[in-house]
């Protein structure tokens, strides 16, 4: 058989046209490529050859829109690196390498490491405690069309199926942690863990609880209950930190280069002493739900951010969401309730109920780094702020500042509003004389009314140890956190 448009024999099977019904060559084959009278346009091979490079210009186009989102990510990754400023100094650990801080002054937040990222990109539109469909997310940046989340975490064991979820309503998307820093477990264990989150397998340290404690409790066949137990817990332990030194070494290696999962998230490390570590480099999705999210921002977050961001610049050491260790006390509350006996009849009955009292977390705190190490109280200062973002809810407010005069965890203690509540909260703190007051303006922050100095307890202090690690790792200077009542 030949091809109707150009006489040339079918080796093969012939194609049928479905609008005339001829039959033609594999060349010929398409209505536009024998000029198909039945559709009733005829185009030339030309216009057909412009039509099909116009197909790899829309490739092309789509192409470079790619890399330039991946430009994109790269410029906020590279400002993430360079510019996230230092929550402890190298400085503070020339002459020691243990310092003792307040623990009210712990660094060590989720709320800290948010401010800290959001320093680095405050040039860029960043909105922190940004609300989507999914929730509030911590951080979300909107550069070159892009929409990018960051949600941190002060450890990966706390990352959720919800955190997860943001996900689904931004383009591009980074989940962050602090890295160098280990209160009960090197910053590989915490990778670790969450590559099993992301792969849906058992992690590391769980496997290996399993294996050395069921080795431990099969030595004990034949043995008494209470043998069995006690020979779990000495024997148990002593092989699980053991094999976990192993295990380790072996993370450190793995990790070295960074962490890697089918997924299009990327994962942010920081170190406190400046350092950020692009542990997995995120990937634009283009997300047609994000761009139906509800995004707004809380005011309160950007009045923490700047006041956080005032106090850094002043050289202090600046923590944001810390507890406060005595501005929450236990009370006993007396609830009369009907105790029905098994005739039915309710005996009126007395019951005292323990009640938990105060609010322990106030929104940032600030010392001067000449404070570090000093153990007298009188000698120390200790800066307390609360932030509003307008002037409603003054009674919870009042309910505040009464509980964190009566802790005595703060030396000095603000109050931070918009400069536009000023006047009504100066009003306000005519009943709490010895509260200052600080106003956020286009210009920065700004004092308005000078705290007086309150009584500061003796201080319970935190250590802070530095240790350089060998045999693997991406951040070889670590830091180890722990706790001592002075």
């Amino acid at each position: 058989m030949n091809c109707h448009y150009c006489g040339r024999l079918i080796e093969y099977l012939p194609w049928r046209c479905r609008h005339c019904g001829n039959y033609f060559c594999d060349d010929h084959r398409l209505p536009e490529m024998h000029d198909c009278p039945e559709l009733g346009v005829e185009r030339s091979w030309e216009e057909w050859t412009r039509r099909r490079e116009g197909v790899g210009v829309e490739v092309g186009r789509a192409m470079e829109e790619f890399e330039g989102e991946s430009v994109v990510l790269t410029e906020l990754e590279d400002a993430l690196r360079n510019k996230t400023p230092a929550l402890l100094s190298k400085s503070l650990f020339s002459e020691t390498d243990i310092i003792r801080l307040p623990v009210q002054l712990n660094p060590f937040t989720e709320a800290n490491l948010r401010n800290a990222l959001w320093y680095a990109l405050r040039e860029y539109n960043v909105r922190g405690e940004a609300n989507l469909k999914g929730g509030r997310i911590d951080l979300l940046c909107e550069h070159a069309g892009l929409k990018i989340g960051i949600e941190c975490k002060s450890d990966f064991k706390n990352v959720g199926e919800k955190d997860f979820g943001y996900e689904a309503f931004v383009d591009a998307f980074y989940l962050a942690s602090f890295g160098g820093v280990c209160f009960d477990e090197e910053y590989e264990f915490s990778l670790d863990y969450l590559e099993s989150k992301v792969t849906g397998r058992a992690s590391a340290l769980e496997l290996l609880r399993r294996i050395t404690f069921g080795e431990a409790a099969v030595d004990m066949r034949g043995r008494t209950l209470g043998e069995v137990v006690e020979h779990i817990r000495a024997e148990g332990s002593r092989r699980h930190e053991q094999e976990k030194k192993r295990l380790l070494k072996d993370l450190m290696v793995k990790y070295r280069n960074g962490i890697h999962f089918p997924k299009p998230y990327g994962v942010l490390l920081y170190h406190p002493f400046g350092e950020l570590w692009v542990a997995k480099s995120a990937t634009a999705v283009r997300k047609t739900s994000g761009t139906k999210a509800r995004r707004s921002t809380s005011t309160e977050a950007f009045i923490n951010f700047s006041v956080w961001k005032h106090f850094m610049e002043q050289g202090y050491i600046v923590t944001s969401e810390s507890e406060l260790p005595h501005a929450k006390w236990w009370d006993v509350v007396v609830k009369r309730v009907n105790v029905r006996t098994k005739l039915g009849i309710g005996i009126p009955r007395e019951i005292r109920q323990p009640v938990l009292r105060g609010h322990g977390r106030i929104d940032v705190v600030a010392m001067p780094r000449s404070c570090i190490n000093e153990v007298d109280s009188s000698k120390v200062k200790v800066v307390g702020v609360e932030c509003k973002a307008s002037d409603r809810g003054l009674s919870r407010l009042e309910e505040q500042l009464n509980s964190y005069i009566m802790s005595k965890d703060v030396s000095h203690l603000y109050v931070a509003v918009p400069e536009r509540y000023e006047r009504k909260l100066r009003g306000f703190l005519r009943q709490f004389p010895s509260v200052g007051l600080l106003a956020i303006t286009k210009h920065g922050v700004e004092e308005v009314k000078e705290a007086e100095g309150l009584e500061l307890r003796d201080l319970s202090m935190m250590s802070v140890e530095r240790r350089v690690i060998d045999g693997g790792g991406k951040f070889r200077e670590r830091l180890y956190v722990g706790a001592t009542d002075l």
